[in-house]
C-alpha cells in the first residue's frame, strides 16, 4: 500500500513569445472514492520521482489537489483515471470481479469489504451490502464508517431496528460523530412513526448546527413542526412553522405547514 499521501497542481502555462509564462493553476478533478489497482504500477511524486509502487488489490486514495486520485508512471503530473486500466472504480464489473477474488482469496483488508458494499449499493443489492459491512466491522469495530454504511443497507430493508441499533453504537464508539447519525435517525424515526423521537434528534440537531446558517434552521424547523404536528401539538408546530419563514420567507414547507394548522382552528 501506499501511506503518503501525493499532493499536485497541474500548472497552466502559455507560450509566448519564445518563453513558457505561468497563468493559471488549477487541480485535477477526480472523483473522490478509493479505488483498486488492478495491476501494479508505479508512484509519482510532483517532482517526478517514485514513491513507492501500488500492488493489485491495493485500495488508494492518493490526493491531488483535494481530490483523490493517482500520479502514476505515464508522467509526473499525469492523474491516470480511475476507469483507467491501472485504477478501477468501485462501481464498475471489472472492480466487482477483482474485489470477489480478493475477498475469496480470504482477505482480511476491511477496505475490500467496504467496496464491494459500495459496489453492491449501486447495484442494489442490500442484503449482500449487509453481509461485506458486517465482515468489515468484524475486521475493524472501532471504524464507524461501517455502522454508519450497514444503518443505510438496513434502511433499504425497512429494518429500521437494526439501523438505529448501528447508529447509536457510532456515538458509543465515538460521541463527537453523533452529528453524523442524525439524518439516519430521522428517517429510521419517522419511518417507525415515532414522532416525539423525531422532535428530539431535530432539537438536538438545531442546537448543534447552530453555526450554520438561515437556510439549516428554516429547514431543520421546518422538520421538527411537521414532527410537532404528527403529534397534534399544534401550538408548537405553528411556533416552529412560524421562525421557519423567518428565517427562510421562501420555505414552502413551513408555510404549507402554516396553511394546515390555520384551516384545523
Amino acid at each position: 500500500m501506499i501511506n503518503p499521501p501525493v499532493r499536485c497542481r497541474l500548472l497552466a502555462v502559455l507560450f509566448v513569445g519564445g518563453s513558457f509564462l505561468l497563468f493559471a493553476e488549477s487541480s485535477i478533478a477526480q472523483t473522490p472514492e478509493p479505488a483498486l489497482v488492478v495491476k501494479e504500477t508505479e508512484v509519482w511524486d510532483h517532482d517526478g520521482n517514485v514513491v513507492g509502487k501500488a500492488a493489485k488489490g491495493d485500495v488508494l486514495e492518493v490526493l491531488i489537489g483535494g481530490n483523490k486520485g493517482l500520479i502514476t508512471a505515464g508522467g509526473p503530473r499525469e492523474a491516470v483515471s480511475i476507469s483507467s486500466e491501472h485504477l478501477v472504480h468501485p462501481r464498475g464489473a471489472a472492480g466487482k470481479a477483482l474485489l470477489d477474488e480478493l475477498i475469496v482469496a480470504g482477505s482480511t483488508n476491511p477496505e475490500h469489504y467496504h467496496l464491494r458494499a459500495d459496489n453492491r449499493m449501486f447495484s442494489k443489492d442490500y442484503e449482500g451490502m449487509v453481509a461485506d459491512l458486517t465482515r468489515a466491522i468484524e475486521l475493524a469495530p472501532q471504524d464507524t464508517r461501517g455502522y454508519l454504511s450497514r444503518a443505510q443497507a438496513w434502511m433499504r430493508v425497512k429494518k429500521y431496528d437494526a439501523a438505529l441499533a448501528d447508529l447509536q453504537e457510532v456515538s458509543c464508539i465515538d460521541p463527537e460523530q453523533r452529528p453524523k447519525t442524525f439524518n439516519g435517525l430521522l428517517r429510521a424515526y419517522a419511518a417507525q412513526e415515532d414522532w416525539q423521537r423525531v422532535v428530539e434528534v431535530y432539537t438536538e440537531k438545531l442546537e448543534e448546527g447552530k453555526r450554520y446558517g438561515d437556510g439549516f434552521r428554516s429547514h431543520n424547523l421546518a422538520g421538527r413542526a411537521a414532527a410537532y404536528e404528527a403529534l397534534e401539538q399544534y401550538e408548537m408546530a405553528n411556533a416552529d412553522y412560524t421562525s421557519a419563514l423567518e428565517s427562510n420567507p421562501r420555505n414552502r414547507e413551513a408555510a404549507a405547514g402554516l396553511k394546515r394548522i390555520d384551516e384545523k382552528k
